[in-house]
């Protein structure tokens, strides 16, 4: 939760002071309001919602496979099929972003 709230934080107070601080460098003109439009409570709650059932999974995923280890070094074997479930997810992420290989980022949806 505190790595949520270090993401939110700064970027709600961003948006807060983006068109006062556009007036004042820029002065009157086009206000850029309409990015405050899309963002509800609703937004906010679903994104600290999602990031938070993510965080669960990977936590219980990590905690499964240490379960299975008498040892702490044994650990480092399981990890690995672990990390690579986390690139995919990264690479499907950017992939999606760019605009790169539809045919993959639709069988993987």
């Amino acid at each position: 939760m505190t790595q949520a709230a270090a993401i939110l934080t700064p970027a709600l107070l961003a948006i807060v002071i983006e068109d006062p601080l556009a007036r004042a460098l820029f002065g009157p003109g086009p206000s850029v309001a309409p990015s405050l439009a899309g963002l509800s409570v609703g937004l906010i709650g679903a994104f600290v919602a999602y990031f938070t059932l993510g965080f669960v999974l990977y936590a219980l995923i990590y905690a499964s496979a240490g379960s299975l280890v008498s040892r702490a070094e044994d650990v480092q074997m399981l990890a690995l099929p672990l990390s690579l479930i986390a690139i995919i997810g990264y690479v499907q992420a950017v992939l999606a972003l760019t605009g790169g290989s539809a045919g993959f980022i639709r069988s993987a949806s």
